[in-house]
């Protein structure tokens, strides 16, 4: 599948900016889903799925979308639920315009079913560096300066976090400091927005250290966070358990760090041999702890 025509991108990118800011202005997804500034909100009903990095590669995705016929033209809007997509579609792999532009796609035809939440990736300063910038110049040799601004104006408008009704709060990367509510994640602004796309969970320490594999300077403010953090903060917003993606985890697929914190990871960058996830799972079941949603875990 090549790149669409330059302008088609381009109507379809500033299409999904308007869908996802008529969203915000109106409070809500659909009749049941509510949207408050950069946070969504999902009932207690319906079926959900959470889908981790792709990072460009568009063959993970389609095959996602075959495995859970999400894209089924037939299939009403309560029996295909939602899908969460927890960040980075783009850099790394070789694909990153077209996966993009098969999620805008997604976005336009499902736009109640469909949640795009903000990567560390979906910052200029990360994929102005790790391939996404030159491939659109790649791409769109003559368009491409005009195309990379409109998907990162795009990236500025996605949501910053999901939470349900039934205990997941689902965020790309982890807990930043000094956030103690759902309402200062939704307000997060572009300054604030380091530590939630960017922090990792590590269980086995206390409060936040210096993240050294993400900076061995140490002289960021990517940080990592002990279990203490998440079980104070999940307790506080009323969730149960955080779902999160922006690790690889060796090929995996899935990993639950603790009780409260499930990552899960849905490329392969170019290992053959690694596994990928998704977590497919009905919004009406209760979730207790990370052992409710890992049966609903799909290995791909």
């Amino acid at each position: 599948m090549g790149p669409l025509p330059a302008q088609e991108f381009e109507d379809a990118i500033v299409k999904v900016a308007k869908i996802i800011r008529e969203e915000r202005d109106q409070g809500k997804l659909d009749s049941t889903a509510t949207v408050d500034n950069r946070l969504v909100r999902l009932p207690m009903h319906k079926r959900a799925l959470f889908v981790g990095d792709l990072h460009g590669e568009l063959d993970s995705l389609n095959e996602i979308l075959q495995l859970t016929n999400f894209t089924t033209e037939n299939i009403g809007p309560d029996d295909r639920g939602y899908i969460v997509f927890l960040g980075d579609y783009v850099d790394r792999g070789s694909n990153s315009v077209q996966t993009l532009a098969k999620l805008l796609d997604m976005k336009t035809r499902f736009r109640e079913n469909v949640i795009l939440l903000r990567g560390n990736h979906e910052l200029a300063d990360v994929n102005s560096r790790y391939g996404f910038l030159d491939e659109v110049m790649e791409k769109y040799p003559r368009e491409g300066n005009e195309i990379y601004t409109l998907c990162n104006r795009l990236f500025e408008k996605l949501p910053h976090a999901v939470i349900t009704a039934n205990g997941i709060l689902a965020v790309h990367g982890g807990l930043p400091e000094k956030v103690s509510t759902l309402q200062q994640i939704a307000n997060l602004d572009e300054n604030g927005l380091e530590q939630l796309l960017w922090n990792d969970p590590r269980p086995e320490i206390h409060g936040f250290e210096p993240n050294y594999d993400r900076d061995p300077s140490g002289l960021t403010g990517i940080r990592v966070f002990g279990e203490d953090v998440t079980e104070r903060f999940l307790k506080a917003v009323g969730a149960k358990v955080l779902v999160r993606a922006h690790e690889t985890l060796g090929g995996t697929g899935y990993l639950a760090l603790s009780k409260d914190v499930l990552s899960i990871f849905s490329a392969r960058y170019g290992r053959r041999e690694w596994k990928r996830a998704y977590i497919d799972t009905n919004l009406s079941k209760e979730v207790k702890d990370t052992d409710s949603l890992v049966q609903d875990i799909k290995l791909f």
